[in-house]
């Protein structure tokens, strides 16, 4: 599965940091600068490009986020039934951190199926999430009473690179 993501129209510099973010931790994604690009010319260029989702990342309120996904098909984009909804975020900026084009999958215990089922489901169904097997990005869960915190860490260096209280809508 091939994913293209990108941002809404006008993104703040939050916003543009998440999507980076996002292209580097999906597997066989690609991000692309949405410029003047409206909604008929990411369908055409999603494929063009064979590209089988969209994820498109609003940003509002400051650090918050939603990303929306769409399905490409050659009538269109379709929005899938699920959104991904970031807020608090953290982007800890570790310069250093190994970046690998193209993707590189999160890695994480099955226990974490234990604090929020819904949440690690999504991201293994959207973010290519991995069980028990270890990658270049680690996925630590939590949960209060407000909802789900991420975090994704470097597992080379054990630092933090982003944390999030996530809400799957």
């Amino acid at each position: 599965m091939h994913i293209l993501v990108t941002t809404s129209r006008d993104p703040s510099d939050f916003g543009r940091r998440l999507a980076r973010i996002i292209s580097h931790i999906v597997p066989n994604s690609k991000r692309v600068n949405r410029g003047r690009m409206n909604l008929y010319d990411i369908k055409e260029y999603a494929i063009g490009n064979n590209f089988d989702r969209v994820y498109l990342v609003r940003t509002k309120f400051g650090h918050s986020a939603i990303i929306d996904i769409y399905r490409v098909t050659p009538g269109g984009l379709e929005m899938e039934g699920v959104k991904l909804h970031l807020t608090n975020v953290i982007d800890h900026k570790i310069y250093g951190w190994q970046r690998i084009p193209g993707g590189a999958p999160m890695s994480s215990s099955e226990k974490i199926l234990e604090i929020d089922e819904v949440s690690s489901n999504f991201l293994r169904n959207y973010f290519g999430l991995t069980f028990d097997k270890i990658t270049s990005i680690g996925l630590l869960m939590d949960r209060d009473e407000e909802g789900t915190l991420i975090n994704l860490v470097d597992t080379k260096t054990n630092k933090t690179f982003f944390s999030a209280r996530m809400r799957v809508l």
